[in-house]
Parts: C-alpha cells; structure tokens; sequence
C-alpha cells in the first residue's frame, strides 16, 4: 500500500508542468503576476535574468514607459516578491 501511495505522488507531481511543480527547479511562483503585467503592458523592451545558488529575479524594463519590475523567489525569497522603479520614459514612445 505504501508502495502504491508513493507510485501515486511522484505521478501527480511528475504530470506538473515544470513552472507550477513546486519541486522542479523550474518552479517560478511568479508566473502569474509576470503574466499579467505582459497583458497590461506588452512585451518588456529588456529581460534580465539572475540565477544564482536557488535565488532567482527576473527585471523586466519598458524605457519607452518608464518603468520596470522585478520579480524575485527561491533562495531568501518567501512566494514571490515584485519590486517597482519608477523613471522618467526615455525613448520614442517617450518624445511623443
């Protein structure tokens, strides 16, 4: 029976997709929100990414609107934290 219950977990946590599988190392528990902020603003003009021993952020930056966010989770991060800059637009969007 213990054998079976433990058949069972592995394969409900192996059908997860890698992002939503809190055991993958691909786990981001801020996909929902970066999600969301692609729909409200579009595509971010630049990505930048940090992995490093389990911390991971992602910095997404609009220049043209003047702002980016930072998502950050894994190591030292309880969930996800987002943080916010807020800038003056520098771009074409910006001389508008």
């Amino acid at each position: 029976m213990k054998l079976f219950i433990i058949i069972l977990i592995c394969i409900l946590f192996l059908s997860c997709s890698k992002e939503d599988n809190p055991f993958s190392t691909k786990y981001n528990p801020c996909r929902e929100r970066m999600d969301q902020a692609r729909r409200e603003l579009g595509e971010p003009e630049d990505i930048y990414k940090l992995d490093s021993s389990g911390y991971k952020s992602e910095s997404w930056w609009w220049w043209t609107k003047g702002l980016s966010y930072t998502w950050s989770w894994g190591s030292n991060v309880k969930g996800c934290q987002k943080t916010t800059y807020k800038f003056d637009p520098i771009g074409k969007e910006a001389t508008e």
